[in-house]
């Protein structure tokens, strides 16, 4: 994005002030970004520049502290369409003998006595000196909309890591291998391997709105509804006739005006489904696992047998875990009564299958459970990713 304008100020006189503030003997000149390159010195090192058009500046009022109490230049930069310009600033820069300018700034205690209508150039510096350039930007295309509106993507939390609690993985060509721990948290000294492709991407967070977006759209209902003027119970006749009583013109008594009358663009019956494509869903769950993986929030543990439903044994196992009082999502490969009975009064849990888990429930959680058995699926042709 190119600046709409720059002010490029002389510091070097201030060593005790890099930024210029207050400092005096300040000179500068108004100018735009052209572009960007690079230079290289005789051993081929190569450093980025930015290329600036610097002036020249006309000089279009002086202010002097007998008059306004300050010492400053005002130049006016860049010419502007006449047409474009009021009344007030055409005689403005008529003053200085020039033409509507777009920008205009000033400089306090410019340190040369400079007369309206002179030209300042860039020759006012010297090679070597050194200068601070401050930069305005045009603010158009999505990068306006994102700095005015404050518009984002998708963040996800950082969370503290526990030493006993996260998943060791280690690279071994495309897979990662992952400690598989017992309900007491402790290593059992097997592993699981995680296909890279499927935990180790690099997470895309726009796909993840979008399909977080479809998810939550597909649970609204759309059945509001409000009734128009044409629906409400009303006469339809003129309450009074047009002219001559004194008051407003009015039609009849469902008029939208009116206590009991008809609502104007009410929400009407229409479904919030947005379409993603397959490809693009399959994306948005590999990059939420990729993310989780990165955060150190998936937890693989050893197979559940309980004889009996036992809550309390589920919730020792999430306290091993260090992931009491998370939101936990606890994946299993598949329905088990014992198993559900036993997550099932915990609050913060969402017991879910592999076949059913989507890209919501695995952001919305803070911790992400998987059964030994459910992890390996992953890297066998039977189910996708």
């Amino acid at each position: 994005m190119k600046p709409a304008s720059l002010l490029v100020r002389h510091v070097q006189g201030c060593p005790n002030n890099p930024a210029g503030i207050n400092c005096t003997n300040m000179k500068g000149i108004i100018g735009k970004k052209i572009g960007m390159t690079s230079i290289f010195d005789p051993s081929g090192k190569q450093t980025a520049c930015t290329v600036i058009e610097a002036g020249p500046c006309v000089i279009t009022q002086v202010r002097t502290k007998e008059s306004d109490g300050y010492s400053a230049l005002q130049l006016a930069f860049g010419d502007k369409n006449e047409k474009h310009s009021n009344k007030s600033e055409t005689n403005h820069f008529a003053k200085s003998n020039t033409s509507p300018k777009k920008f205009v700034k000033e400089f306090r205690d410019f340190p040369e006595e400079k007369n309206i209508g002179e030209t300042i150039t860039v020759d006012i510096f010297a090679e070597g000196d050194k200068v601070e350039v401050i930069g305005t930007t045009k603010g158009k295309g999505f990068q306006g909309v994102v700095k005015r509106h404050g518009f984002h993507g998708v963040v996800f939390k950082k969370r503290d890591t526990r030493d006993n609690a996260c998943v060791v993985c280690t690279n071994k060509k495309n897979e990662m291998q992952a400690d598989v721990l017992n309900i007491e948290g402790k290593k059992t000294g097997r592993t699981v391997e995680l296909p890279e492709e499927i935990f180790g991407v690099e997470p895309n967070n726009h796909v993840i709105y979008l399909a977080i977006k479809q998810y939550l759209g597909a649970q609204r209902q759309g059945t509001h509804k409000v009734k128009t003027r044409a629906e409400v119970k009303g006469a339809s006749r003129k309450l009074h006739r047009q002219k001559g009583t004194g008051g407003s013109r009015k039609g009849n008594i469902r008029n939208p005006l009116y206590k009991g009358g008809g609502t104007v663009f009410g929400p009407k019956p229409h479904g919030y489904d947005i379409k993603l494509n397959r490809k693009v869903k399959d994306l948005a769950k590999i990059s939420a696992l990729s993310q989780k993986l990165k955060d150190s929030a998936i937890y693989i543990v050893e197979d559940l047998s309980l004889e009996v439903p036992k809550t309390k044994t589920f919730v020792d196992m999430l306290g091993s875990l260090n992931a009491d009082g998370k939101k936990t999502l606890f994946v299993i490969p598949e329905y088990n009564d014992n198993v559900y009975l036993s997550f099932r009064n915990v609050p913060v849990v969402n017991g879910i299958l592999l076949s059913d888990m989507n890209t919501y429930d695995i952001v919305n959680a803070d911790v992400v459970v998987l059964t030994e058995t459910a992890a390996k699926i992953f890297s066998e042709e039977e189910v996708e990713a």
